[in-house]
Order: C-alpha cells, then structure tokens, then sequence
C-alpha cells in the first residue's frame, strides 16, 4: 500500500459510518467500541506486512457488514413486496417462507456463500413482484372466480 496511514483512516472512517446505519443504539455502541480497540490495540505494529493485513482484515469485515445490509434490505424488500400478493393466505405465505429462510441460513458466514444466498434472495423477490402482479391480474378479472367456482 502505498499510503498505508491514510488507508487505515479512510477504512476506520468507513467501519465507523457502517456502524452509524446498525439498526440499534446498542449494535452501533458496539460495533463503534469494537472498532475503536482493535485499532488502540494495534496502534503500536509497525512492520508493513502486518499493517497490509490488519487492513485487508479490516476490509474484510467491512465487505461482512455491506451483506448485512443487503440480507436486510431484501428481506425488508420480500415483505414490501408480500403486500402485493391478492390474498391475506398468499401475504401470509410470503412472510412465513421468507422469515423461516433466512432464519434458517442467518449463522451462514462464509462471504461467498452468502452472496450466493442473497443471489438466491433477489431472485425470490422478483419472482414474488411477477406473482403478485400476475395473481392481481386473474383476481380481478371479472366473473373469473365464480366462474370457475360454479364450473361454467
């Protein structure tokens, strides 16, 4: 690197703001003291391979919390989009699926298993918004349910 302090400073910058956009006051407080130790704490190394790789670490981490806030983005996206959906049971399912899903992979870690999760996750969301609207539309058709209902 070549300016390896102006590196460090931009990614605690970087570390701070991403805790500033945590959901409570109490995950900022400690993402912000997680932050403020490691950097105290290795405030005195001075040998440049070691400095290259608490950056790269740091980055990593910083790469951890933009997935954080992509899985809760689409996972807020799933339930906007579940409104959409022409029946309560339909809303309903959409949630029930969605919840249970990313409880189920939410002690997933590994980066590239994530993103291949999330990849995952934005295809369920527009598959969701091609439902809804394709439902919306059949739904109020007119006549097409009793229609269908009295076998006519």
């Amino acid at each position: 690197m070549a300016n390896t302090p102006a590196a460090a400073r931009s990614i605690f910058r970087k570390l701070l703001r991403c805790a500033n956009k945590l959901p409570t006051q109490e995950r900022r407080d400690w993402l912000r003291s997680d932050v403020l130790s490691g950097f105290r704490a290795n405030a005195h190394v001075s040998d440049q391979t070691q400095i290259n790789k608490l950056i790269s670490q740091s980055e990593k981490y910083l790469d951890i919390l933009g997935l954080r806030s992509r899985a809760l983005s689409l996972y807020r996206g799933l339930f906007r989009a579940s409104r959409h959906m022409p029946t309560a049971n339909r809303v309903e399912f959409v949630r029930r699926r969605t919840r249970s899903e990313f409880m189920k992979n939410r002690d997933v870690v590994e980066p590239e298993e994530v993103k291949e999760l999330l990849n995952l996750a934005e295809f369920q969301l527009e598959s969701v918004d091609v439902q809804a609207t394709h439902l919306k539309t059949i739904f109020e058709t007119p006549g097409y349910h009793n229609d269908k209902i009295r076998g006519e």
